[in-house]
């Protein structure tokens, strides 16, 4: 009795052991970094200095001491659309009606509006490159829940891609292992108006505008 009691004790240890080895660790949170972040690929050219300032700058909570870069260092498919250092300047000139006015004392409004305006977070979903873009409206909006418009003009080599109808895309398609970046030349304007209104504006869907207006 004592022999098979000590049978059926070993049996008990090896098929625990047998277990705890076999256990497969479920991977479906764990998220490993193949390539460069957005961050990384803003990090590298310095004609993003201004706008890796600004993003580092910004805090989308009172309650959390999170920057932006930081969002666009972490797991998901952000479309960034950076304004470069030209661009950033030409505008804080412009709002501020002077010359040179020093990126370090820009606001913080001032900064979380360009942040969220340059943005979409497609969340589950591919982020956009340029192949994705058609003439009219994404169909998804940037963190500031508006939407951005597309359109192209014929250029010398490639059709030239603007956004909200001013803002031109300088370079496509950067890509990034959570993301993509596209350089624009002109801060994304701040538009309040509706999907409709930003239909309208796109001349092969003004029609269309116009019945969703009526609707």
């Amino acid at each position: 009795m004592r022999v098979c009691r000590g049978v059926l004790v070993a049996i008990m240890v090896m098929t625990l052991l047998f277990v705890s080895c076999s256990d497969n660790v479920d991977e479906s949170d764990m998220y490993t970094f193949t390539g460069k972040t957005v961050v990384d690929v803003l990090n590298e050219k310095p004609e993003y200095s201004y706008y890796v300032a600004i993003l580092n700058k910004v805090r989308f909570s009172e309650k959390t001491q999170s920057t932006a870069a930081q969002l666009l260092s972490t797991r998901g498919n952000y479309t960034v659309f950076a304004p470069n250092n030209n661009a950033i300047q030409q505008y804080l000139d412009s709002i501020n009606n002077t010359t040179g006015y020093d990126i370090d004392q820009i606001s913080d409004s001032l900064a979380l509006s360009i942040v969220r305006n340059s943005i979409i977070d497609s969340g589950d979903n591919n982020a956009f490159f340029s192949t994705d873009f058609i003439s009219g409206v994404l169909d998804q909006t940037n963190l500031d829940d508006r939407f951005i418009t597309v359109g192209f003009e014929a250029g010398e080599a490639s059709s030239v891609i603007f956004l909200n109808n001013k803002s031109r895309v300088l370079a496509r398609d950067l890509e990034a292992s959570n993301g993509v970046v596209h350089t624009i030349d002109r801060v994304l304007d701040f538009s309040n108006s509706n999907l409709a209104e930003l239909i309208k504006q796109t001349p092969n869907l003004q029609i269309f505008g116009q019945l969703l207006t009526l609707t």
